[in-house]
């Protein structure tokens, strides 16, 4: 209730609510203007949303929604930074329908033995990050973690990275990934939950697990996290 009353409540209820729209809503230009509105709620710099603009003019696909097009986008600007600078790797390439399933977040809405079977034939081991939606300390944690150039890379370049907001309210029923959830009532957001607690003993937000392709606990990490502990976390043998 001291959250809600808060004057950070209504921004984050907004930027949830334009987030859930963009990951279901189909890149359309002729509809430019309520997407632009929606992104500039989440809340994203201007000037990027219109590089992404016309990043979308260049290469427009109806098949990827605008959450799918945005990871392209951001994808795209840092290979041009790396060819500007010269650091770019020859020996990691990587075809773009690997980028379209990495970077997609058709994960979401997996149940975990779907997230394994996938990680399995991709063969990596799976991140999952589990947080929450209105989880202020969360949110100010992914700024300086997810902005870090080396952590995204090994987040998308080495593992199958799971992202699960344990207080979605969304009906399993309505979901792409009914299976054994089937007509339970569950939530997206109680099942990440019962994953965290089967793995962890605890609801505490933010935490990371790393998981082998059979579902057996690797490490986790839910303690002092910043971007040296996860990098850490990411990178001990």
């Amino acid at each position: 209730m001291e959250f809600q009353n808060s004057s950070e409540f209504p921004l984050l209820r907004r930027s949830h609510h334009a987030s859930k729209i963009l990951k279901s809503k189909s890149v359309d230009l002729n509809d430019w203007v309520s997407a632009q509105e929606l992104l500039l709620q989440i809340p994203l710099d201007s000037n990027e949303v219109q590089r992404f603009h016309s990043y979308l003019k260049d290469n427009l696909s109806n098949d990827n929604s605008y959450f799918e097009a945005w990871s392209l986008f951001k994808n795209f600007e840092h290979e041009q930074l790396e060819k500007t600078t010269g650091t770019a790797r020859e020996n990691v390439k990587i075809n773009t329908k690997r980028k379209n399933e990495i970077l997609s977040d058709k994960y979401y809405y997996m149940a975990l033995p779907e997230i394994l079977k996938e990680a399995e034939r991709i063969n990596r081991n799976v991140v999952i990050y589990f947080t929450g939606w209105g989880h202020v300390d969360s949110r100010k944690l992914e700024v300086s973690l997810f902005n870090d150039m080396q952590i995204n890379e090994l987040l998308y370049d080495k593992f199958m990275f799971v992202t699960l907001y344990t207080d979605d309210k969304t009906k399993i029923e309505n979901s792409p990934s009914q299976n054994e959830d089937k007509g339970t009532n569950m939530t997206v957001g109680k099942r990440g939950e019962k994953i965290q607690i089967h793995y962890l003993g605890s609801k505490k937000i933010p935490a990371f697990i790393l998981l082998n392709t059979r579902g057996q606990l690797i490490r986790s990490l839910s303690k002092n996290i910043n971007k040296e502990t996860l990098r850490s976390f990411l990178t001990e043998e």
